[in-house]
C-alpha cells in the first residue's frame, strides 16, 4: 500500500498535466506570443487600411477623417444642445410668471419674492462659448468620473425651480378656476370645450 507522501505526490503531478492541458499559446509562449498575436493585428488591420484607401473600398478613408471631424466637433454640439435646454427651461418659467401676473390679485405682494429669485437664478444662466473648448476626451471622462459641467448644474438648478413657480400656477389654478393651454396661455372662457 503506498504512503500518504506518495499519494500527495500523485496528485501534484495528475493536477500538473491537467493544467498544462488548459494553457493556451500566448501562455506557453511568454512574450513571444504576445508579440506574434498584436504583429498579426497590427498587419492585417494595416493591409485593410491600405487596401481601402488603394482601391476606394467604402469610400476610401474618407469616413475615417469625418468621424474625427465629428469627435472634434461634438463638444461644440454638446453645449448648442445643452444652451437650448436651458433657453427651453427659462421660456417656461417666464410664461408660467405671466399667469401668475395675469390672474394673481397682486402680484408683487404674493410672488414677488419668487420672481426675485428668478431674476438672481436668470442672470446667472451663461450659454453660449462657455464650455465649447471642452475636448470630447474630457466630457468622456466626466462623464466616466460622474461630474457634471456647469451647464448640466445650471440645467437642474432650473428644473428645481421651475417645479416651484409650477406648485404656485397650479395652486391659484386651483383657487381661482382657470384653464391653461399647452402653449402655458390662459384659455379664456369655454372656446376648446371639450377639449381642454
Amino acid at each position: 500500500m503506498p504512503s500518504t507522501y506518495h499519494l500527495v505526490k500523485l496528485v501534484k503531478v495528475k493536477n500538473m498535466k491537467r493544467k498544462n492541458k488548459n494553457l493556451g499559446c500566448d501562455v506557453e509562449l511568454g512574450g513571444v506570443g504576445d508579440t506574434m498575436k498584436y504583429g498579426t493585428i497590427l498587419l492585417v488591420g494595416g493591409s485593410l487600411a491600405y487596401a481601402m484607401w488603394k482601391f476606394n473600398l467604402f469610400g476610401g478613408l474618407r469616413w475615417i477623417k469625418d468621424a474625427f471631424r465629428d469627435l472634434k466637433l461634438a463638444p461644440k454640439t454638446i453645449s448648442i444642445f445643452e444652451d437650448e435646454q436651458l433657453n427651453v427651461r427659462g421660456s417656461q418659467i417666464e410664461k408660467m410668471f405671466n399667469i401668475l401676473r395675469q390672474k394673481a390679485d397682486n402680484f408683487t405682494t404674493q410672488y414677488g419674492k419668487l420672481y426675485d429669485e428668478w431674476l438672481t437664478l436668470k442672470n446667472q444662466v451663461k450659454t453660449g462659448a462657455e464650455g465649447y473648448g471642452k475636448t470630447f476626451y474630457e466630457s468622456g471622462k466626466m462623464q466616466y468620473f460622474g461630474s457634471k459641467s456647469s451647464k448640466e448644474k445650471m440645467t437642474e438648478r432650473l428644473d428645481s425651480f421651475r417645479t416651484k413657480v409650477l406648485t404656485e400656477v397650479r395652486s391659484l389654478q386651483a383657487r381661482k378656476g382657470f384653464k391653461i393651454k399647452g402653449d402655458w396661455t390662459i384659455v379664456n372662457g369655454l372656446s376648446c370645450f371639450p377639449f381642454c
